[in-house]
């Protein structure tokens, strides 16, 4: 096993992923609900990942898989995110992404390397990430959401810069950048993905999991405009400059370099790559096989004892 594996083996668990009763104190606290009224939130997580969403935005007459001004303004109030992010958060898929993120970064750049993670919600992959030893940055435009990683950071004790204006990101330069499930939110996904490599030094790592096949009730923001980008690493990176290197199937995640002539690291790498490109150029044309297949099969389901 490589130092990096033992380091990831090693690495303590981010509070509090495995204790609901710190937790629900803090959803309380972040999103000024009672305790009763998270237990109950939680406990339909549990039953049925994303339904807090979905019924907000039902009651609020919002469109589903469409990006309108009141989207935005969306993420950045709501409260539902804050419960939905928790819980996916406590999966076993969730738990392996966030694992192959960290050996990814340890194999590419030395601890106290520079990584922004954009869009991180409630702040576990920041704070897993600065327990491997990375000089880290949050970003997420979600207020209640920053509030709880705030809290999320002091408890773990580590040092992770939070960025509160994006404005402030334009003068950094990073050594690796971790995009986590926000792409298939956004409406030009290739313009964010443009913004975010002209703050990665040359020779940089970008790490994406972007699921824009993931049509479903159950993840009611996701746009069905960007399901024409599926398995598209042209369209979507190579025009910022990033080159795959490595890849979980499904993409999940994607692992680039900011280098025009960068390749797949192995012959394993390369096929998991182009089988996953493959296999995700069908959800251009129909969603529904892919989603039942990983829907069946992934370990996506909340892990919260009530």
């Amino acid at each position: 096993m490589s130092a990096a594996h033992k380091t990831l083996t090693i690495c303590p668990q981010v509070i509090p992923l495995k204790d609901v009763a710190i937790a629900i104190d803090w959803l309380s606290d972040s999103t000024e609900k009672s305790r009763d009224e998270v237990i109950e939130t939680l406990r339909n997580e549990a039953k049925n990942l994303g339904t807090t969403v979905r019924t907000e935005l039902s009651q609020l007459k919002m469109p589903r898989y469409q990006f309108t001004p009141e989207l935005l303004a969306y993420y950045q109030s709501s409260r539902s995110f804050v419960f939905e992010s928790f819980a996916w958060n406590t999966t076993r898929s969730k738990e392996i992404l966030r694992s192959r993120v960290g050996k990814s970064l340890l194999r590419n750049h030395e601890p106290g390397s520079k990584v922004l993670c954009y869009g991180d919600g409630l702040g576990f992959d920041s704070t897993f990430l600065s327990l491997l030893g990375f000089n880290v940055t949050y970003y997420e435009p979600g207020e209640p959401c920053m509030r709880f990683a705030k809290r999320v950071f002091q408890a773990n004790d580590v040092e992770v810069s939070v960025c509160q204006d994006l404005n402030e990101l334009k003068t950094q330069k990073f050594d690796a950048i971790v995009c986590l499930d926000v792409l298939e939110h956004v409406p030009d996904p290739p313009d964010l993905v443009s913004s975010l490599a002209e703050l990665l030094v040359d020779g940089g790592t970008f790490v994406a999991h972007a699921p824009f096949w993931y049509i479903h009730p159950d993840v009611s923001t996701h746009l069905i405009s960007n399901t024409r980008y599926s398995g598209r690493s042209r369209e979507i990176y190579h025009r910022s400059g990033l080159r795959e290197v490595d890849a979980g199937f499904l993409w999940c995640p994607l692992t680039l370099k900011k280098c025009n002539r960068a390749k797949p690291k192995n012959l394993p790498a390369k096929m998991r790559l182009r089988f996953s490109q493959f296999v995700l150029a069908w959800s251009r044309f129909t969603t529904w096989p892919t989603v039942a297949v990983v829907r069946t099969v992934a370990k996506a389901r909340p892990r919260i004892e009530l």
